[in-house]
């Protein structure tokens, strides 16, 4: 990351509210259009997000730039629904806040993808506990057949390190 980028950043982090990028131009006196330019950078790495308010762009530091990138319309979602597996990102209360394409059903709920109750060894709570990585095999009944995944989650975190979300990626048990 540059000199002007950090700046940026700083300008935005000291501000604990939304910004303008009129402001930000006053403050770290850059011209507007160049400045829109390096905010776009950083909004493309995740770091920072826009709300449009009128014409008025107001700017903020992103909490986790994982869930920002996954909200724009960028190039990693076509990387992640190109998989055969399902993934997930919940919120803590299990919550899907987006999912890949290979999850049918986008219910409210992570386990509603599987089942009708939520997983006996839910490896997203346990990474919400300890904030790391967690690995089972859970076995459910859907449509009157067996079918057991392999669910392996993993900590978002902001810039605090705190585990804001979970990715949960799942995966179909041949045979089993």
């Amino acid at each position: 990351m540059n000199k002007i980028e950090n700046d940026i950043l700083k300008v935005i982090k000291d501000k604990k509210d939304r910004i303008s990028t009129k402001e930000i131009a006053e403050k770290i006196k850059l011209e507007r259009h160049t400045l829109v330019k390096y905010l776009n950078v950083l909004k493309s790495k995740g770091l920072i997000e826009c709300q449009t308010l009128g014409r008025t762009n107001l700017w903020h530091l992103a909490k986790s730039p994982v869930i920002s990138i996954i909200k724009e319309e960028t190039p990693i979602k076509e990387v992640l629904n190109a998989f055969d597996d399902g993934i997930t990102i919940l919120d803590k209360d299990n919550k899907v806040i987006w999912a890949n394409d290979a999850i049918k059903s986008k219910g409210s709920h992570c386990y509603e993808n599987y089942s009708e109750e939520s997983c006996k060894d839910c490896p997203a709570i346990k990474t919400f506990k300890t904030g790391k990585k967690h690995r089972t095999i859970n076995t459910y009944t859907k449509n009157g057949k067996k079918v057991s995944y392999e669910l392996t989650t993993s900590p978002i975190k902001d810039q605090e390190q705190k585990t804001i979300a979970v990715m949960e990626i799942s995966r179909k048990l041949r045979g089993k």
